[in-house]
């Protein structure tokens, strides 16, 4: 039915990240459709970068790491790769370990997993508004084995964090390896560990971080991108 709809009109079909658009031209639907990608749409005024230690009373002076995910315990978001990158660095780089705290919210039916993480950690579960909890960490993590986009690390790197992604999906649309952030190698806690200890020391300022996403992401940035290709249909 689908097959043909698409054949029967005109369609031009629009990809959130090039990974997406990747597995469109692998599909027997889509494999000879028209195709372009545009990133999705983001208010990067509404997540400013400045830190605020907030009110959960996070241990200072040490460096903030935010992950989070409707359910963090979905097995695609990969909270096993970020428990063994964790304990990882707790194992072979006690040093750096004794500087992080983790900072998760989402859901999470199982909280006993919360009791595999070898390094200090604050679990806050759901929250209304996340913009707090990006402001007082200093870097986003995605273990997700796959995204469409990625849209927690925009939201963390808007925020002034730095980005520490894994790389098959559309997150290597945001995260540009040593440039803004740090994309691992592989699916490994080997890999992921040392992305982490990249960010930790990389030195990129949070208003870099902010003004990545506001020149390539901000809602005025992609809705110039649909004008110009509608008018070039």
């Amino acid at each position: 039915a689908k097959a043909r709809l698409y054949g029967a009109h005109n369609i031009h079909f629009v990809s959130v990240s090039n990974w997406l658009a990747q597995c469109c031209r692998n599909s027997t639907l889509l494999k000879n459709a028209s195709l372009s990608v545009i990133g999705n749409p983001f208010p990067a005024s509404d997540f400013p970068c400045n830190y605020e230690p907030g009110n959960l009373n996070l241990p200072q002076g040490t460096k903030v790491i935010v992950m989070g995910a409707a359910r963090l315990d979905d097995p695609v978001k990969g909270f096993d790769l970020m428990t063994d990158a964790m304990n990882h660095i707790a194992t072979h780089n006690p040093q750096l370990a004794s500087q992080l705290h983790l900072l998760l919210y989402g859901g999470l039916r199982d909280t006993s997993l919360l009791d595999g993480i070898a390094v200090p950690h604050t679990y806050v579960g759901y929250v209304d508004d996340v913009r707090p909890l990006y402001r007082q960490a200093h870097i986003v993590l995605s273990t997700s084995r796959y995204e469409s986009f990625g849209y927690t690390l925009v939201e963390g790197m808007s925020s002034g964090c730095v980005p520490v992604t894994t790389g098959d999906g559309g997150q290597v649309d945001i995260v540009k390896h040593l440039t803004n952030g740090y994309v691992t190698g592989s699916q490994d806690a080997a890999s992921i560990a040392q992305g982490i200890e990249w960010a930790a020391n990389c030195g990129l300022t949070r208003e870099q971080l902010h003004e990545w996403v506001t020149v390539h992401f901000d809602s005025s940035i992609i809705a110039k991108q649909y004008l110009n290709l509608i008018n070039n249909l």
